[in-house]
């Protein structure tokens, strides 16, 4: 189903509250919090094209190394569902007269990622610019079709295929956020990620 390497931009757009032990950005603590966010599909085409954007979300675990620098480590739900006109109508422009039903065929992707923060703003400031980068481990897993081809008006295949099994491997991703405190021990943060992976 997919080719060697696959991009996704924007998995993480959140606007879910994060919970810290310190806003402030205290060397040596920790935080955790949650997000929701959304995924965009960019290559390959034969991705890119007959799967729609995808809403997750994840968990976040942060540690501060200082007032400007941090490391995080988070995981991520992305179900991805795929776009049935637009696999439809590749499937009857093959053959004129062929109607296709499709449903199913949605992509669940689970991704641990690991990320360094720098931040460009002081601790004390009421919102945060900041930079992030890291790796992880993508998980694909593709859900079985189910199909029904009839032809002129007659059925000519009705029943379930089983798509390739879950494809893993290694990424990178990088970015830029936006966190706005609200309080002494919550913030909102909104952030925007590419990610490339090499599976």
């Amino acid at each position: 189903m997919y080719k060697t390497k696959i991009l996704i931009a924007g998995v993480l757009l959140s606007v879910m509250p994060f919970i810290m032990a310190h806003a402030q950005r205290t060397p040596g603590t920790l935080s955790f919090g949650g997000f929701g966010g959304i995924g965009l599909p960019m290559k390959p085409s034969a991705f890119k094209d007959y799967w729609k954007m995808g809403i997750g979300f994840g968990g976040e675990l942060k540690y501060n190394f200082s007032e400007m620098s941090s490391f995080s480590a988070s995981f991520t739900y992305l179900p991805f569902k795929l776009d049935q006109d637009a696999f439809k109508d590749l499937m009857t422009g093959m053959v004129p007269g062929m109607d296709v039903e499709i449903s199913g065929g949605n992509i669940k992707t689970n991704i641990i990622s690991a990320n360094f923060l720098q931040y460009f703003t002081p601790p004390e400031a009421s919102a945060s610019l900041y930079f992030t980068a890291g790796g992880g481990y993508y998980m694909f897993k593709p859900g079985d079709v189910t199909l029904k081809i009839t032809y002129q008006g007659q059925t000519v295949y009705e029943g379930t295929q089983k798509v390739e099994e879950s494809e893993n491997g290694f990424g990178v991703n990088g970015g830029v956020g936006l966190e706005m405190t609200m309080g002494t021990n919550m913030f909102f943060f909104v952030e925007g990620k590419y990610h490339y992976t090499f599976v």
